[in-house]
């Protein structure tokens, strides 16, 4: 069961993460709570394990992502500390703390190719830019997915994208401008993936969110556990 929770959060994560990076010295910090819809025939099979919603915080160069509902949500934290360069798992179910190696190549997607479309649309009151990514997995296989960011609000440039931040590179995707309120993505064995921004609330991330339990047992995330290898 744990390699199973491990194998979808990250599947979920390698789908969700498609935040921009920007020059811009105004930035977000805040809390931006998206819905999760799955469509496809893995759909019903897939409902206990799947959330219903995700809740990503932003301060500074620090994101913290958790899972709302479902079998997930025991498990489905993630934190990443973009100044000290550090990503973890924080697996409430068995009070672990997994931390992610920067070495790791198990995670890192392939460089996407960006194309702006024509459309814009309205997702929770901002407008949105549709963009259309495309990247290569493993096996040199074609995957596309699309993303609506608005402009309106922007995430930090990560000051050392290496190591750790390379394991989300999605987070810093060139020719993309803003954040990223509605994606969607296509996985041939699990279905469409959609997820809306539902609110967005602005107001200041306490420092709590990106402190890690001190009563938590500390691990090297293992590839091989979660079904990498």
């Amino acid at each position: 069961m744990q390699k199973i929770k491990l194998s979808i959060l990250f599947w979920i994560f390698g789908i969700c993460s498609t935040y921009a990076q920007t020059n811009k010295a105004s930035t977000f910090e805040g809390t931006i709570k998206y819905s999760f819809e799955l469509n496809g025939d893995m759909a019903t099979m897939m409902k206990a394990f799947l959330p219903e919603s995700m809740t990503f915080r932003f301060k500074g160069q620090n994101m913290a992502m958790s899972i709302d509902g479902g079998i997930m949500a025991s498990m489905g934290n993630i934190l990443f500390l973009g100044e000290k360069n550090e990503a973890f798992i924080i697996d409430k179910s068995a009070k672990k703390i997994l931390k992610m190696n920067p070495k790791s190549k198990e995670l890192k997607p392939a460089p996407p190719i960006v194309v702006k479309e024509a459309e814009v649309i309205t997702v929770a009151g901002f407008p949105c830019q549709k963009y259309r990514i495309s990247t290569r997995d493993k096996a040199g296989n074609a995957k596309i997915s699309y993303l609506w960011a608005t402009d309106k609000l922007q995430l930090p440039k990560l000051n050392n994208p290496t190591g750790a931040a390379d394991q989300f590179r999605n987070f810093t995707i060139k020719g993309v401008n803003g954040i990223p309120l509605k994606m969607s993505s296509n996985d041939p064995k699990m279905g469409n993936i959609i997820l809306t921004a539902i609110s967005i609330n602005p107001e200041k991330v306490a420092e709590s969110f990106f402190i890690l339990p001190d009563d938590y047992t500390l691990e090297e995330f293992d590839p091989m556990k979660a079904g990498f290898k």
